[in-house]
């Protein structure tokens, strides 16, 4: 058994080791370091079977390494030795990723061990799961994506055939209208496969986060979008400030945040959008004047394929549902507050840029 223990303190260093030796009494190899910078170049550079790691050390407090934990990528699984007090952050640890947490103060070999075996199995089972459903995800894409140059070509052919019925003189009023009911399933589909595309690509984006212009990125949102084009909303603006983020990621969120309002407004479309900072987060506002959501249906809204009984059926029923993914992707958070015939308001927080 191959084990990192990264631990500042030589007594609790000391008994840790006594622990993992007598609970695992043949080909024990230990690797013992104090900082946190140390512990995950060993991690990276070499195979362990299980690492324990304090959360405490002198590179890195308690918030740091928590922050640290949840965004490490590895195949080794983590237990997290804590204090009785740190438990409640254990928890939270074990949520976001981690295999287990063992508190200090009840340390045994009898533990250990079990704990120890009991966290390299989740981490087997998990590296299964996540392999199986990125197989499913790359799946799902690439016909989501083979999908589009039919539904294209359907749409193109549809066009020559109303054409052709024109200039012969032939097309009379209820083929005219079977042609645009044609048109507007295509437009469906498309809505729905780009959708899909869109969804399932978040996680499979390179995460690259650097600095964000959110003003720049929703000025190209405004200037792309057909549904701005088209329906020509009233856009009452603060300018916005620069995020850590990812920037075509940030597009997406506005553009469907932005689209939503206009599907769903009552007349005009009029959109504000406007920020507050809210400690190290940028909190973004987008309020529209549409027709509202009832609090028993607004737990619904960010789940994939909801659509609300609301009479119309826009869109795919993924916009919201990208948004709130592209959001977690960024360690923020959507609310939204909305009421029947008052329209909705969609509050994101996402990371501000360092100066």
């Amino acid at each position: 058994m191959k084990i990192l223990i990264l631990e500042d303190n030589p007594d609790h260093a000391e008994l840790i080791e006594d622990a993992c030796q007598s609970a695992f009494k043949t080909n024990t190899n230990l690797q013992a370091f104090t900082t946190l910078e140390a512990g995950l170049a060993a991690l990276q550079a070499q195979a362990f079977d299980v690492a324990l790691f304090d959360l405490d050390l002198p590179d890195s407090n308690v918030v740091d390494t928590v922050e640290t934990l949840t965004t490490l990528d590895t195949p080794v699984p983590v237990v997290v030795l804590t204090s009785l007090n740190d438990v409640d952050v254990a928890m939270r640890l074990i949520h976001r990723g981690i295999q287990d947490y063992l508190p200090k103060e009840e340390l045994s070999p009898v533990l250990l061990e079990r704990v120890c075996r009991y966290a390299i199995e989740r981490k087997k089972q998990q590296l299964r799961l996540e392999a199986r459903a990125q197989a499913q995800q790359m799946f799902c894409q690439s016909l989501s994506h083979d999908f589009k140059s039919p539904i294209r070509n359907i749409g193109q052919l549809a066009t020559m055939l109303k054409d052709n019925l024109a200039e012969r003189g032939q097309l009379t009023d209820h083929d005219q209208h079977l042609l645009q009911l044609m048109e507007q399933r295509l437009d469906s589909m498309d809505d729905l496969v780009n959708g899909l595309y869109d969804y399932l690509s978040v996680d499979g984006m390179g995460l690259q986060m650097d600095r964000v212009d959110l003003d720049a990125v929703l000025n190209r949102v405004l200037s792309g979008s057909e549904w701005v084009q088209n329906k020509q909303p009233v856009i009452r603006r603060q300018p916005l400030p620069g995020v850590q983020g990812n920037a075509s990621l940030l597009y997406i969120l506005l553009l469907n945040l932005i689209e939503n309002a206009i599907k769903y407004s009552q007349g005009e479309p009029i959109i504000d959008i406007a920020w507050s900072r809210q400690g190290e987060h940028a909190q973004l506002c987008v309020k529209d004047n549409g027709i509202g959501i009832a609090a028993e249906y607004q737990e619904f809204v960010f789940q994939p394929f909801k659509r609300l009984n609301t009479g119309r059926s826009i869109g795919s029923g993924l916009g919201l549902a990208i948004v709130s993914r592209i959001v977690e992707h960024h360690k923020g958070r959507i609310v939204l507050q909305s009421r029947p015939g008052e329209g909705s308001t969609f509050y994101v927080s996402l990371p501000l840029a360092g100066d």
